[in-house]
């Protein structure tokens, strides 16, 4: 009986482990069966960090200043990354993977300034991370989703523990630590601003429920200011509009935007059962646990959390699989509901019995699969199709580089990794890098795709005499020539004849597939 007890009480100790352990794992294995699925903004970010290396300034058409990026630190990184000559596509993809390796070490230590007295917030929240697959798609895909989301878990810990200090001049410091990852957020992502906002709106809060903000919060604004407002000058003199020309691009839809914005918190709470059962469940303890007086600092994010959450409603959320909008906060939500499910086990560190303990680490392991399985297919699907993008439109960027006389423009409504493999003058159909489309009024915004997908103006694009047009999807490589594709473009282009008679339909054979089969680049091209 002694032995078996010891024996329990090994498992008892380990258990918080195996299940970090076994985090971690499923983790990385979701990461490499993603494959190299770098995606096509991703490209847009190499584009311009490409033409900052070669001197053409941080800029989409060299010549051109139009702010067609939103993540202005992740392109210098990238551009710092190109400068080395390393492959961006590969740097990228460690640069997320060290990001969220970063990120799951920060909240097993954030764990403790969150939990409800047992050892088991820091598993549940990694837990909740790992199964979901969107997570480990975006730290695989090429963008800043992840970095970011380390930042802004980063300084709301900090000002969690600051608020507990005593010391007034060590809570100072925290804070002014703050307000410095605050403004790289906002160079990381504009939502950074919107993040002071809410960590001030928290620890304003958390002070009148007995915290300790008071002047050390004004250091965080001033530290934030410091770094940021001479950057916002700078790109405001440079691009000479307040904000980047992707918000032009994506917004405009007014009350459409926010009702779609809630359909896709919705369908989020849905395709992640087990994180949307233990949030109803907390709700129960909100007062007590998070806006209750017994623990004021936790009322920070829970302020950032819902706060951030509204903002994605507000904007109209996004079309990728990922989840890309709601992932910045999904670390703290995790470890706020770990925190209200790790007082539900108090009790059940007192189980001495070896097997009983075993079936509390198999219980959290099913509740890993059940949160996992109602995205996981969707998720890979995306990656595969981003996959099988990059190998076709890298193929395609690099005909047009090599064949394309100089000189040539093309117009495009993807413009990322074709107009960054081919190195050609390139109009965005979708106005992300285009002023004139970007700032248009578009009838029925907000009814159609979210997040850039809206806004188009097809005389404008032809009125500039495009030398190449690329179609849409999978039109672009097909295994044979497509035989509709001249027909099919300018059906979207609403059929102007006049201009549609100086195009001709192309069909230049690339390399076979993997099996063997011969693929096909189809494109319109002036006849002359």
């Amino acid at each position: 009986m002694v032995v078996a007890h010891g024996k329990g009480r090994r498992l008892q100790a380990k258990a918080p482990v195996l299940i970090a352990v076994a985090a971690l794992l499923l983790f990385g294995a979701i990461v490499l069966i993603q494959g190299e699925c770098v995606q096509e903004d991703a490209f847009i970010s190499f584009r311009y960090a490409a033409n900052l290396v070669d001197g053409h300034g941080l800029t989409w058409n060299p010549g051109e200043r139009v702010e067609g990026i939103t993540n202005f630190l992740w392109t210098v990184m990238i551009a710092g990354v190109l400068s080395l000559g390393a492959d961006p596509v590969a740097a990228v993809r460690v640069m997320g993977l060290l990001s969220a390796l970063a990120l799951f070490a920060l909240v097993w230590r954030a764990a403790g300034r969150f939990r409800s007295g047992g050892r088991w917030t820091g598993p549940i929240a990694l837990l909740l991370l790992a199964s979901t697959p969107g997570f480990a798609a975006e730290t695989a895909q090429g963008l800043e989703t992840i970095w970011f989301a380390l930042l802004l878990t980063l300084a709301v810990t900090i000002v969690m523990d600051a608020l507990a200090m005593p010391d007034t001049r060590r809570r100072t410091l925290r804070f002014a630590g703050v307000g410095l990852l605050l403004a790289l957020a906002a160079l990381t992502r504009p939502e950074g601003v919107g993040v002071l906002g809410l960590i001030v709106m928290g620890s304003l809060a958390a002070s009148r429920r007995g915290g300790a903000a008071g002047r050390p919060l004004l250091v965080t604004v001033v530290v934030f200011l410091a770094v940021y407002a001479p950057y916002w000058w700078l790109r405001f003199d440079y691009y000479g509009y307040p904000l980047p020309n992707t918000f032009y691009a994506k917004t405009g839809g007014g009350l459409h935007h926010l009702l779609r914005g809630l359909i896709y918190l919705g369908r989020f709470m849905v395709s992640h059962p087990v994180l949307t059962v233990l949030s109803l469940a907390a709700i129960r303890g909100l007062r007590s646990t998070w806006i209750g007086r017994r623990r004021p600092e936790r009322v920070v994010p829970f302020v950032v959390t819902v706060g951030y959450l509204a903002y994605v409603a507000l904007v109209g959320g996004d079309f990728k699989a990922t989840w890309r909008f709601i992932l910045p906060v999904l670390p703290l939500w995790a470890l706020m509901v770990g925190a209200w499910a790790d007082g539900r086990l108090v009790g059940l560190e007192k189980v001495k019995s070896s097997p009983g303990r075993a079936k509390i680490v198999w219980a959290l392991l099913i509740v890993a699969v059940l949160n996992m399985a109602p995205t996981l297919y969707g998720t890979l699907r995306w990656s595969r199709h981003r996959a099988r993008d990059l190998v076709h439109r890298t193929i395609c960027g690099e005909w047009l580089r090599d064949n394309a006389p100089p000189g040539a423009v093309m117009a495009i409504h993807s413009a990322g990794i074709i107009p960054y493999v081919s190195g050609l003058y390139s109009i965005d159909m979708w106005g992300l890098n285009d002023l004139h489309i970007a700032h248009r009024r578009m009838p029925g915004m907000g009814h159609t795709r979210p997040s850039g997908h809206e806004k188009v103006d097809y005389d404008y694009v032809l009125s500039r005499k495009p030398d190449y047009i690329m179609p849409r999807g999978w039109a672009l490589v097909t295994h044979g020539p497509y035989p509709g594709l001249k027909k099919a473009v300018f059906d979207e282009f609403n059929g102007v004849t006049d201009t549609e008679n100086a195009y001709v339909a192309r069909h230049a054979p690339m390399s076979p597939d993997k099996d063997g089969r011969m693929r096909w680049f189809n494109y319109i091209a002036r006849r002359d």
